[in-house]
């Protein structure tokens, strides 16, 4: 029983700790991805790299783009953010050894259906990405560039799992309720 206990306790400090990582993750990815437009030196790296563009791709970034990234890639990467907030509070419910409630099924389909829009949308921010940056290039050298990553399809796979697990836990806490109130 003491043995029991001691993973319990083990179980609940580590969804905590996982539950402050999480919001310490949704938050350096909104400052970093801010930080990578606002800070001049970083633009044209992110350009490139949420663009997909290869180095020697020439490319003419004008303040119009660069706000445009801003916009875009803040709200493509504040949909990863969110899906890390919504297993934060996951995590945090575990801590309070809220597990089998139907918070956890809430929480797990709203982290699957955040990750999933992040993974599809992924594409076409790189494409928009793509045109924005090259847009102000001379005749020629503007780029319409349709990109698929393996990681796009993998974390779509991975966010419906997730949107699945929700599903059942969702129903496992529905019947755990159900007993409760028989006994």
């Amino acid at each position: 029983m003491a043995d029991e206990e001691a993973k319990l306790a083990r179980l609940l400090r580590k969804s905590a700790q996982l539950s402050l990582a999480a919001r310490a993750a949704a938050l350096i990815l909104l400052a970093g991805n801010a930080a990578m437009w606002l800070v001049p030196e970083l633009g044209y790296d992110a350009a490139r790299l949420q663009s997909g563009l290869k180095a020697e791709t020439p490319i003419a970034v004008t303040p119009l783009a660069f706000t445009f990234m801003l916009l875009l890639s803040t709200l493509h990467v504040g949909l990863l953010a969110a899906a890390m907030w919504e297993m934060a509070r996951l995590f945090s419910g575990f801590s309070r050894q809220a597990i089998l409630v139907p918070d956890t099924g809430k929480h797990l389909r709203r982290t699957g259906i955040l990750l999933f829009l992040f993974a599809v949308l992924s594409p076409i921010a790189r494409t928009f990405g793509t045109l924005a940056i090259t847009l102000a290039n001379p005749p020629g050298q503007r780029l319409f560039a349709i990109s698929f990553e393996s990681q796009d399809m993998v974390l779509a796979l991975i966010a419906v799992l997730l949107l699945m697990l929700g599903h059942v836990m969702a129903e496992a806490a529905q019947i755990a309720e159900d007993n409760r109130q028989i006994v």
